[in-house]
């Protein structure tokens, strides 16, 4: 039996001082790297994590001791830099960090606003590259986009793309796209849509271990549908239906499409 423990999510202290802002302690480092306003909250928008965040992107595992520091020199514009200890176990802080930079730029189009982001990022922790047998402690690193922008009426779209180091992931690159419109208020009834699609591409390298090890079966690309409608039937109170389509789960051609229905109560003090 597990003994009894007490889990906290974040725990930080945050100052700013002007244009800059300064955050440190237990952090969550997706706060401030490859944000977006349609889709980036799991608790508000999308259920799954390939449309929360890029999944070509290795963030640390959790919540650990990090810092994030941001400067806002003027014109919509935010450079954002992040550290943390990669594997968020509190035992490796300064030996294994992750370490991230963003630029991001806000502003109107056509009234309208929006944002883009462009960043790049190292993960330290130990991987093992998929073309040699004996090299264990690789590093992984990537880079990639984030695009929102609201559109005529209520309705606003995204899109992100990443890539990361083919040597040592079995994710190549990732890239998702979609949209959110809230619909005309019934009464007291706030309602939310959103539909999202996603494409993650395997590595050459897992592509041609895969090969071998299935004798002959080639990998496939993975696809992945997310629709959603949300009720917010009182100041406090959400309510999510939700449903997923997989295919091609984990780039396997052979398995079977997967279902996945959901259905999410939030409530808000």
């Amino acid at each position: 039996v597990d003994e009894p423990a007490v889990h906290i999510s974040e725990f930080w202290y945050e100052q700013t001082m002007g244009p800059l802002r300064l955050r440190a302690g237990a952090i969550d480092l997706t706060v401030d790297l490859d944000g977006n306003a349609v889709a980036n909250s799991a608790n508000e928008q999308f259920l799954s994590p390939g449309f929360v965040n890029n999944l070509a992107m290795e963030f640390p595992a959790g919540s650990g001791p990090g810092l994030a520091v941001a400067v806002a020199p003027g014109a919509g514009f935010e450079l954002a830099l992040g550290a943390a200890e990669a594997d968020a176990d509190w035992s490796q802080v300064l030996t294994r960090p992750f370490l991230a930079a963003q630029l991001s730029q806000s502003s109107a189009i056509g009234g309208r606003g929006g944002s883009r982001r462009v960043y790049a990022w190292r993960n330290s922790l130990p991987h093992h590259d998929l073309r040699v047998d004996d090299r264990g402690d690789e590093p992984g690193y990537g880079f990639g986009l984030s695009f929102d922008q609201a559109l005529a009426g209520s309705i606003a779209v995204f899109a992100r793309v990443a890539r990361q180091r083919e040597a040592v992931y079995t994710l190549g690159s990732s890239w998702s796209a979609g949209m959110q419109a809230t619909l005309p208020r019934l009464g007291r009834v706030e309602q939310t849509v959103g539909a999202a699609l996603g494409r993650n591409h395997a590595t050459s390298p897992w592509a041609r271990l895969y090969k071998t090890e299935t004798e002959g079966a080639e990998c496939s690309d993975e696809l992945h549908y997310e629709i959603y409608d949300s009720f917010r039937v009182h100041e406090r109170l959400a309510i999510t239906v939700d449903l997923q389509r997989l295919d091609n789960p984990d780039g396997d051609s052979a398995a079977h499409r997967v279902w996945v229905p959901g259905l999410r109560l939030q409530y808000s003090r």
